[in-house]
């Protein structure tokens, strides 16, 4: 049990396949970031989006080094948006946004004042600093089923969430194998399954709790925080070691048959 009574973060996405279905080594994936600056006409926008794009290196001996876009091949992708701590006014200018962000900002600010709510505010560590909201998590299908959607986004939190009071986001799955934000009161009309623990699981492996209704959010300020990160990058190698011994498995068989029943 955490200090609040909770139970401890740390199991992963539900895991249905076999490392041996890989398509290859989970190592070779990396995540690229960047930043969209969506106006010039503005010298502050407090909604800050990014976006982090999954890659596979084609070449294990490219990955040790600085390898570029075209040693790599585009498996999935990320969206974060990044509430900027100025105020009220950006507050609100959350919550006359589109699709997640208004669904969080209905959530967790107060409708009079617009400051965070007293139920958040005493869910936080320290109710100070900016917000990140996940927006998007998506991977090709191949890669699915082996709990890396869970482990590329508690690496991405560990990188972005950096000053944030709280990451949050909605619990829905979408057609392409995303955990997709869809605004309260209007769950993902196309699931992947539909059994909401299956669905729990992969915000709950990257260190998030339930709030209220859909709302999921992690707190950046707790130990179990990077906790669940390292348990996640412990996970993907796991995966790996898997993944290569069943290599070395197929080639003793291709060599010698007799050697492997």
């Amino acid at each position: 049990m955490t200090s609040d009574g909770s139970e401890p973060l740390g199991s992963g996405e539900p895991i249905g396949r076999s490392a041996s279905e890989l398509p290859a080594d989970p190592r070779l994936l990396r995540l690229d970031y960047c930043h969209e600056q969506t106006d010039w006409n503005e010298t502050y926008d407090p909604l800050e989006w990014w976006h982090v794009r999954v890659g596979l290196v084609h070449d294990s001996r490219a990955a040790e080094a600085a390898c570029t876009a075209a040693d790599r091949s585009d498996v999935g992708h990320l969206r974060f948006c990044r509430v900027r701590d100025s105020g009220r006014h950006d507050m609100w200018r959350v919550a006359r946004a589109p699709q997640v962000l208004g669904s969080v900002a209905d959530a967790i600010l107060d409708e009079k004042s617009g400051e965070f709510t007293d139920p958040f505010q005493q869910a936080l560590s320290w109710p100070v600093g900016d917000l990140l909201v996940v927006d998007h998590v998506a991977l090709d299908e191949c890669w699915r089923g082996f709990g890396l959607r869970s482990i590329l986004l508690a690496e991405a939190l560990g990188v972005l969430a950096s000053g944030c009071c709280a990451v949050l986001s909605i619990s829905g799955m979408s057609a392409s194998g995303g955990l997709r934000a869809e605004p309260l009161g209007q769950p993902c009309a196309a699931c992947v399954d539909p059994r909401e623990d299956v669905v729990n699981e992969h915000w709950a492996g990257a260190a998030f709790r339930p709030f209220r209704a859909d709302v999921w959010f992690a707190d950046p300020g707790l130990r179990e925080f990077e906790t669940c990160r390292q348990r996640r990058v412990a996970d993907l190698l796991d995966l790996s070691h898997a993944f290569g011994e069943q290599v070395r498995r197929d080639e003793t068989q291709t060599r010698d048959p007799s050697r492997v029943k």
